[in-house]
């Protein structure tokens, strides 16, 4: 067997994909590349601690967050909203990212330092440095997903996997803007996973 199948991997050219857990206590390897990291955050902290039934329900469809979130977070939901749309999130984002001051309720759910089996920690500290500079992005990929929460508890993982693909955004900006910080605002501080 070649060395990625030993370890649970897959090549990519983003770096090494984590495969599908199994079975219950299975723990995936330390994500390989920032944005896999960032990935990871966002499903297992934020997605987790803001809506666990549905985290629980895709996780046992086994459905990836590299999967849909990689695109979300590289295009800035330009595929999923007109450019216009696009326009209106991306001034949403970068003011928050300027904003002056930062309240304490306003301070994001932590990264880890290493993953549960060790190591990655140049990766979770770039993708916490990448989250820092656009602090909004990561509650707003949150919100888009709990957007389809009624939809996605309903479907098997074939279904799920083509509606987080789909680009029909099922809220407007403004209230995907409103969404995310509302998600930030009451989300609690605990180690991710």
């Amino acid at each position: 067997p070649s060395p990625s199948s030993r370890t649970g991997t897959q090549s990519s050219p983003i770096g090494e994909l984590p495969r599908s857990r199994t079975a219950a206590g299975d723990v995936p390897p330390p994500p390989s590349s920032a944005i896999l990291a960032r990935c990871v955050f966002i499903y297992d902290t934020i997605v987790k601690v803001t809506d666990p039934g549905l985290h629980a329900h895709l996780r046992r469809q086994e459905i990836e967050p590299q999967v849909f979130l990689l695109r979300w977070l590289r295009l800035l939901f330009c595929r999923e909203y007109s450019l216009e749309e696009a326009l209106h999130l991306w001034d949403g984002l970068f003011y928050d990212a300027f904003r002056p001051a930062i309240a304490p309720a306003d301070v994001p759910l932590k990264y880890p330092t290493s993953s549960p089996t060790g190591g990655a920690e140049a990766e979770w500290r770039e993708a916490a440095a990448a989250s820092a500079r656009l602090p909004l992005l990561d509650y707003m990929a949150a919100a888009f997903l709990r957007s389809m929460r009624g939809e996605l508890l309903g479907l098997d993982q074939t279904d799920c996997l083509r509606r987080l693909l789909a680009a029909r955004p099922a809220v407007s900006t403004t209230a995907l803007l409103t969404s995310a910080h509302k998600l930030r605002e009451t989300s609690v501080s605990e180690p991710a996973p």
